[in-house]
């Protein structure tokens, strides 16, 4: 047995002779010789069996080298002239470099004495056809290119092992050893894609007459078809080879024909794969961010294959695209499959993922744009020519990661640079729009106008976008983050931009559960917690906070009550941090605040903080009352406010259930007082309590004064009634 190939393959080339043991490459033939050691072939000779077994782990079971028909002697191949049947195969292509055993069963006929034969033959040969070796042991490589772009330095000679970080600043090498048994010239093809886009080439070359086996190389000097220089960025490639006419073709390519990562698509057609951030991990060390970790969101990119990749990692680039993080993509959680750590899985159809990616902050502290690219290996050695677990063309997804210098609740969504919201002000007996802000109270609404300042030496990219933490302290301390997009230059401080919600797509305050860039949940229900706030305007030298402190102090303490902030008359006491805030109608109207925080997820000390609306189920009022006019105290509104101005059907029907006004005779049972209240506060608003000071005279009603603080006589009927609170007896007919 022997085999005849074609070791240069090109027009006019002869097929050769090789024995067992040899290495071939290309289409190639099988011959069998029959020749008896002893009388005459009777009727040729005919080939009842045969078979090709390739001699490797990743296969099992056999194939056939088709039909054999019998050729003439060939003497220049070594064959016998007389006597003798050659039998010669079809033409045969091997799938795979490697070790084949070729094996034949032949019968024939000899005579004298007319006695059938049978007889096994069998050899070994190595294939080696076309295969392509790249000079990068990973498919990508940076692009940064100089100012003056200058003529491409010469190309490298042999394969250098070129490092991906580091391109030449005037060009990117390319080299590829081609490897194969057979010598001729072959195509040699490179396509390069951003990363952004691993469908589209951004440029494609090709070069014919490569003389293989050999090594090819070529410099990119960075410009495109239109003569225009290539972004800066991360971009991949594919190489591949072809060679040789039908039937005698051969070819091999560095990317994977198996396995494809692929960008998944929403509902509009538009492509989803993003680095969105998903939170901030403070390891349970909250005064140490040594343990700190980002969290993003890789979403989504789907993978296309008869079957799991046999591996893959997520890389992070930081601004100078340098790779500076690495993560085993199969530990990774995916979020589209319950969390699991199933980030391989593939299917014909596709299957799509989601997967979490914890940072170090240590490692995003330079603002600018950061990578991460997705990396998958096949796993089809056992189909691939040279039983290789090739890549799939990389993915990116891309972050930003901006110094917010000051971020911010704004009045409107005109986001006026002197238009941010204060909790406190200059003077709260005429406040200005933006002070002594309550949010959902004053401004009103349930929409959030949040704006952050970023710093930075040029203009973001018209898509950029900086991240942002929004909770509040009572109903989300967890909270959500919020994505600020790009929105334009900082009209009034220099080298400073602004980040925004789109117009539209505010933040909205909501009392059903929280959702990441939609909505922060605010409590505006009553939920089955008892709540009390105080709003104590001791205004005199003979009036103190002592009976509004007895209310919280033996409500919270007796009966389980927890404190919805609360508000007192002198500005020393104004502190936002313990939710004491001014005496200000609005606070009446709130009936209870809790506080709101926004704040960069990468420093929290940069933040800001306003109270918002968190109705308490008792509200206690301490301060002067005016029968005369129903009215009661306060900074703001002129110095007093009527129950009207309070507004109880507009402003008290979410929690509140007793108002409770320690103010001299406002409770007065006259069109004025008690049933003004009545009316509008129990009928209208649904409270289902009033409680406060008159005095009955045997025949009639007359002015009357109520208990002072400085006798002592407040804090005793504010023990009482809370004993009385306390027990129980008010939820009772």
């Amino acid at each position: 047995m022997y085999v005849l190939w074609l070791p240069h393959q090109q027009n006019g080339s002869t097929w050769q002779r090789a024995d067992s043991g040899a290495t071939i490459g290309g289409t190639f033939r099988v011959r069998v010789v029959v020749q008896p050691n002893n009388g005459y072939l009777y009727g040729g000779a005919f080939v009842v069996e045969n078979s090709v077994t390739e001699l490797a782990d990743h296969h099992s079971g056999q194939t056939q080298m088709g039909n054999f028909a019998p050729v003439s002697p060939e003497p220049n191949y070594g064959d016998p002239s007389s006597n003798v049947a050659v039998l010669q195969s079809e033409y045969l292509f091997l799938p795979h470099n490697a070790t084949y055993r070729l094996r034949v069963r032949v019968q024939y006929m000899v005579i004298p004495p007319f006695t059938p034969q049978e007889e096994e033959g069998e050899m070994w040969i190595t294939v080696r056809n076309l295969q392509i070796v790249d000079s990068r042991s990973e498919p990508y490589f940076v692009w940064k290119p100089s100012t003056g772009l200058e003529p491409p330095a010469p190309p490298p000679v042999g394969l250098d092992n070129l490092a991906p970080e580091d391109p030449p600043a005037n060009g990117v090498s390319f080299s590829a050893q081609l490897l194969g048994a057979q010598r001729g010239t072959c195509t040699v093809r490179l396509e390069i894609f951003d990363t952004a886009n691993n469908r589209t080439p951004v440029l494609v070359r090709e070069f014919a007459n490569v003389l293989r086996p050999g090594t090819w190389s070529w410099m990119w000097d960075g410009r495109l078809d239109d003569g225009t220089v290539a972004p800066r960025g991360i971009y991949t490639y594919r190489l591949s080879v072809h060679a040789g006419w039908v039937p005698w073709a051969d070819g091999d390519s560095t990317i994977s024909s198996y396995l494809s990562l692929e960008r998944a698509y929403n509902e509009n057609n538009e492509p989803m794969l993003e680095a969105e951030y998903w939170g901030y991990d403070d390891g349970g060390t909250p005064d140490t961010d040594t343990d700190d970790q980002h969290l993003y969101f890789i979403r989504w990119y789907v993978l296309r294959s008869s079957r799991p990749a046999s591996s893959g990692q997520v890389w992070l680039f930081d601004p100078e695209l340098q790779r500076i993080g690495s993560w085993d993509l199969s530990g990774l959680p995916c979020v589209e499959h319950g969390e699991q750590p199933d980030g391989l899985s593939a299917s014909a159809a596709g299957v799509r993922h989601g997967v979490i990616v914890r940072v170090p902050v240590s490692l995003m502290v330079t603002p600018g744009e950061y990578r991460f690219v997705v990396y998958v290996v096949d796993d089809h050695a056992d189909l691939d020519k040279c039983h290789r677990r090739r890549p799939a063309l990389p993915l990116n997804a891309v972050t930003y990661q901006l110094a917010v210098t000051e971020v911010g609740f704004y009045l409107n969504s005109t986001y006026d640079d002197n238009q941010k919201l204060k909790w406190d002000g200059a003077d709260p007996t005429d406040p200005g729009a933006c002070e002594f802000a309550i949010l959902r109270q004053q401004p009103g609404g349930n929409k959030l106008y949040i704006m952050a300042h970023v710093e930075a030496p040029q203009a973001p990219l018209p898509n950029s976008s900086v991240k942002v933490r929004l909770r509040t302290s009572v109903s989300d301390p967890q909270g959500i983050t919020v994505t600020l997009r790009y929105s334009g230059k900082c009209p009034v401080r220099s080298g400073q931009y602004h980040f925004r919600r789109l117009h539209g797509q505010e933040i909205e305050m909501t009392n059903s559960p929280s959702l990441p860039d939609q909505r922060i949940h605010v409590r505006m229900t009553d939920e089955g917690i008892k709540e009390v706030t105080t709003f104590d305007h001791a205004r005199t030298s003979s009036s103190n906070y002592a009976d509004s402190q007895a209310i919280e102090t033996n409500l919270v303490s007796g009966g389980g009550y927890v404190k919805r902030g609360r508000a007192v008359y002198h500005r020393h006491m104004w502190n936002l941090s313990t939710l004491t805030l001014p005496t200000m109608l609005r606070f009446v109207q709130a009936a209870g605040v809790e506080r709101m925080t926004i704040c960069a997820v990468d420093n929290r000390t940069i933040f800001h903080e306003l109270p918002v609306k968190n109705q308490a189920d008792i509200l206690y009022y301490s301060g002067h009352g005016h029968s005369a006019t129903g009215e009661l105290e306060c900074w703001d509104s002129g110095g007093r406010f009527t129950v009207s101005e309070v507004n109880p059907a507009a402003n008290w029907r979410e929690d509140l259930d007793y108002f409770i006004i320690a103010g001299c005779g406002v409770l007065h049972p006259d069109g004025i007082n008690g049933f003004a209240w009545k009316q509008l506060a129990l009928d209208q608003a649904g409270l289902r309590g009033l409680a406060g000071y008159y005095v009955f005279y045997y025949g009639g009603f007359r002015s009357f004064s109520g208990p002072t603080d400085a006798s002592g006589q407040s804090v005793a009927i504010a023990n009482r009634f809370t004993t009385y609170l306390n027990s129980g007896l008010h939820n009772h007919p």
